[in-house]
C-alpha cells in the first residue's frame, strides 16, 4: 500500500497519509452527475459495487466507498477504475489518500501552495516554477511572494514528489499539495424544545427555578450594543433576508467564497448552521432573537468548500479586506464522539493548511488598519484536547469553548492549553461518568427561514435549541464586538487581554485554575460582558 508524506507549512510537522485500498475519487465533466456521466454496462456493474462516502459537488467530485459485503475491496476499486477511466464525462477517477491517524479521506489536487523567502528575485521564482512546469493561477495578497500554482492535468500523485523537490530549493520557505479535507461543523444534534428567553444573556427565571449563569450581556447592553463594529461569519449559508438581519445597513460585503459571489445565503438543505451562529453574534432583536451585540453589522460568507481548499484563506482574506473587525469560525475539523473515550480522534494531530495559516496570521497583523482582527474559533465538541487542533490552537486564534446553564463544562466541550475562555451554551446529561442533566434545553437563535430551516414544532425562523460550541463562539465574537463598539482604538492582544482579565471564575473547584488563573476546561473563565466594557471603557479614558 503506497504511503504519502508532506511537511506541513504552517508548523514544519509531518503529515502522513496512506493509499486507501476500498475508495476512489470520481471527477465528472463540468455540470454532469456521476449517474448521468457513466454509459456502459461495465462501469455500471462496478458503481453498484459502491456506497457514496463523501461529495463535493462544486467541484463535480465523488468519493466512492466499496460495501462491505465485498470480501476483495481492492479489487473492486481496481476494476472501477480501469471501467470509468473509459467513459467520456469522467474526467478523472483516481485512488484516494487516508489521514494515517483518522482513515478519513484527503483529496490532493493538482494545485499547489509555494512561498518564498522574501528577498528571492522574480526571476528565480519564474525559473523554478518553469523547471517543474508550474503555472500561477493565484498570486496570494496575504502572504509574502507566495503563489497558488498548478502542475500538467495528469500529474497525480506525482505532485508530492515535486512539492518534496521544490522544498528542498533554499529559496523555498514552504511548499505543500492542495488537500482537501471534510470539514466538520462544530454543532451537536439536538431534541426538540419549545421557545424560552436567552439566558445565556443575563439571568432569568423558567419555570420555578432562576438561572444565574449568563454572560452577563443585557446589563453590558446598557452601555453598548455593538454600533459601528463589524462581525464576519464564515460558515455556511446565512439567510440575510430573516427579519433580524433584513434591515438597512446591517449586512456588509456578503460573500459565497465556494461559489465566488456576492450571495450568502443557503443554497443546500443543510445549509442551516450559518443563519444559527450569526444570530447568536448580532440578531437585531426586533422580533424574537437577540444576539450579543444587536448593533454590530453581519459581514457573512458562505464557505462549503473542503477543509484545506484555497477558499478556505480566501474566505478569512475577504473578510479582512472588507472591513471586519471580528470573524467567527465554528467550524474546523470531525471531532470523535465526546460520549466513547475510545474514539480515536480524540488523540488524532488535525493539520492546517499553511495558506490558511498565513491568511490568519495576515488577518491577526494587517486587519483594522494594523490593529488586527480578533479571530475566534469554537473549540470543538468531542471532549478532547483542542491542542491537538491546529485551526484552534493556531497562535493568531482565540479559542472558545463550551459552559451550561450551572456554570460547569458543558460535556462535550474540547479542552486544553489553547482554550482562553467559555461562553454559555447547551448541554447533556451523562450516567457514566455522572453529569447532570441540563436546566435548560439550549441557545434560542435565528433559524433559516422557511420550512426547509431547523425549525422545532411550528417555531418559524427561530430554533430553541442551538448548542454545541457552535454557540459558544459567535456569543464570545458577540462580546468582542462590545468591548471594540466601547473602544474602537484596542488592539487584538488588548481585546484578549480584557476577556482574560475580566472572565468570571466558575467551578472554582473542578476547574483546576493554574497559578496564572488558566484552566484546561474553561480558559481564563466564563465571559463577562458587563465587565469586559466597563474596563475598555476605562482604558479609553486612562490609556496607557
Amino acid at each position: 500500500m503506497r504511503k504519502m508524506s508532506y511537511t506541513s507549512g504552517s508548523d514544519g510537522e509531518k503529515v502522513e497519509l496512506r493509499e486507501s485500498n476500498n475508495m476512489v475519487v470520481v471527477r465528472t465533466m463540468k455540470g454532469k452527475t456521476l449517474h448521468d456521466s457513466i454509459q456502459s454496462q461495465g462501469s455500471r456493474q462496478s458503481i453498484s459495487k459502491f456506497q457514496v462516502k463523501q461529495k463535493i459537488p462544486r467541484a463535480n467530485v465523488t468519493i466512492l466507498a466499496v460495501k462491505k459485503t465485498h470480501k476483495d475491496p481492492l479489487r473492486v476499486r481496481n476494476e472501477a477504475r480501469k471501467n470509468l477511466k473509459q467513459e467520456n464525462n469522467i474526467r478523472f477517477a483516481g485512488r484516494v489518500l487516508v489521514d494515517k491517524g483518522t482513515s478519513q479521506p484527503v483529496i490532493y489536487t493538482e494545485n499547489i501552495f509555494v512561498r518564498f523567502k522574501p528577498n528571492t528575485e522574480k526571476k528565480f521564482i519564474q525559473k523554478i516554477l518553469k523547471d517543474f512546469k508550474l503555472k500561477i493561477k493565484d498570486e496570494v495578497k496575504y502572504a509574502p511572494n507566495a503563489y497558488f500554482v498548478e502542475a500538467p492535468e495528469g500529474t497525480g500523485m506525482e505532485i508530492f514528489n515535486i512539492c518534496k523537490s521544490i522544498l528542498k530549493k533554499r529559496e523555498v520557505e514552504y511548499c505543500e499539495p492542495e488537500l482537501i479535507r471534510k470539514a466538520g461543523k462544530r454543532k451537536l444534534p439536538m431534541p426538540p424544545s419549545i421557545y424560552f428567553r436567552q439566558w445565556h444573556l443575563g439571568s432569568t427565571r423558567i419555570g420555578k427555578r432562576t438561572i444565574r449563569a449568563s454572560a452577563q450581556v443585557a446589563q453590558a447592553h446598557g452601555i453598548t450594543q455593538g454600533r459601528s463594529i463589524t462581525i464576519a461569519v464564515i460558515d455556511d449559508g446565512v439567510d440575510i433576508h430573516h427579519i433580524e438581519f433584513n434591515i438597512k445597513g446591517k449586512i456588509k460585503a456578503p460573500r459565497d467564497a465556494s461559489y465566488r459571489n456576492s450571495d450568502p445565503t443557503p443554497k443546500l438543505p443543510d445549509d442551516n448552521h450559518g443563519t444559527a451562529c450569526a444570530g447568536v453574534a448580532c440578531a437585531s432583536g426586533i422580533h424574537k432573537a437577540c444576539g450579543v451585540a444587536p448593533a454590530s453589522r453581519l459581514l457573512p460568507i458562505r464557505n462549503v468548500s473542503e477543509l484545506g481548499s484555497k477558499d478556505e484563506a480566501d474566505s478569512i482574506f475577504w473578510a479582512v479586506e472588507h472591513g471586519a473587525d471580528i470573524i467567527s469560525c465554528s467550524w474546523g475539523p470531525d471531532d470523535g464522539n465526546w460520549w466513547n473515550p475510545k474514539d480515536r480522534l480524540h488523540k488524532t494531530r488535525q493539520p492546517i493548511a499553511a495558506l490558511t495559516s498565513d491568511a490568519l496570521h495576515y488577518a491577526a497583523t494587517h486587519g483594522r488598519k494594523g490593529r488586527g482582527c480578533i479571530i475566534l474559533f469554537a473549540a470543538g465538541n468531542g471532549n478532547e484536547n483542542a491542542d491537538l487542533d491546529k485551526y484552534v490552537s493556531h497562535p493568531d486564534v482565540l479559542a472558545v469553548a463550551a459552559c451550561n446553564d450551572r456554570s460547569s463544562k458543558s460535556v462535550y466541550s474540547d479542552f486544553g492549553d489553547c482554550i482562553w475562555v467559555c461562553f454559555p451554551s447547551n448541554d447533556f446529561e451523562l450516567k457514566r461518568p455522572h453529569h447532570n442533566r441540563p436546566l435548560t434545553k439550549g441557545i434560542w437563535t435565528t433559524d433559516r427561514s422557511g420550512y426547509v430551516g431547523e425549525k422545532r414544532k411550528g417555531l418559524a425562523d427561530y430554533i430553541s435549541d442551538f448548542g454545541g460550541t457552535s454557540s459558544a463562539c459567535p456569543g464570545a465574537a458577540g462580546v468582542c464586538a462590545l468591548i471594540l463598539s466601547a473602544n474602537p482604538g484596542l488592539s487584538r492582544q488588548e481585546v484578549k487581554d480584557i476577556l482574560k482579565l475580566t472572565a468570571d471564575k466558575i467551578d472554582i473547584v473542578q476547574g483546576n485554575y493554574n497559578d496564572k488563573g488558566h484552566s484546561k476546561w474553561y480558559g481564563y473563565g466564563r465571559v463577562n460582558a458587563l465587565k469586559a466594557v466597563e474596563l475598555a471603557l476605562l482604558l479609553k479614558r486612562n490609556p496607557g
